[in-house]
């Protein structure tokens, strides 16, 4: 309803101020489920890296060398994108949201393995009015219910798998 994506617009407006950041990353590896011993790993081998970009080495050499994943090629390059969205739930944008031009972050754990970041530029936004805001919001909106659904439904489903011998 109209009432339901003005109170999402108003609840949520750091979606739709514009603000992009570009960061890179150097990423290894580790899915959260994976065996305790290659996240102790992993973790050991980006805190090593981290100490090396600390101490001045070139960020996007260090990506190249240890980033094991598209984005090492360029450098560990992510490119501009908005920083906000459901940061309370992702670890990433969440600390990305956080941090200054120039900074490097502490070693990130998300499901797929572990993140160091450097933002590398930050360019403001503009406030936006609901009015240039509402079709986006609408669109959230939708996407949110739609996955409520799912989620509810999934939790009430009853499966049953039957398997008859011949």
């Amino acid at each position: 309803t109209e009432a339901d994506t003005k109170k999402y617009y108003e609840e949520n407006k750091e979606l739709f101020d514009g603000v992009t950041i570009r960061a890179s990353q150097v990423f290894i590896r580790a899915a959260r489920d994976s065996d305790p011993k290659v996240q102790t790993e992993a973790r050991q081998r980006l805190l090593a890296v981290r100490q090396q970009a600390l101490s001045g080495a070139d960020f996007a050499e260090l990506a190249r060398k240890h980033g094991q994943d598209a984005t090492a090629a360029n450098g560990g390059d992510l490119g501009y994108f908005p920083p906000s969205g459901k940061t309370e739930q992702d670890p990433f944008l969440r600390t990305v949201s956080a941090m200054k031009v120039n900074e490097i972050s502490h070693v990130v754990q998300t499901d797929y393995g572990f993140h160091l970041i450097k933002v590398t530029d930050r360019k403001a936004g503009k406030p936006s009015t609901y009015e240039d805001a509402k079709d986006d919001a609408r669109v959230l909106v939708s996407e949110e219910l739609r996955v409520k659904i799912i989620e509810d439904m999934r939790k009430s489903a009853r499966i049953e798998i039957g398997i008859q011998d011949k």
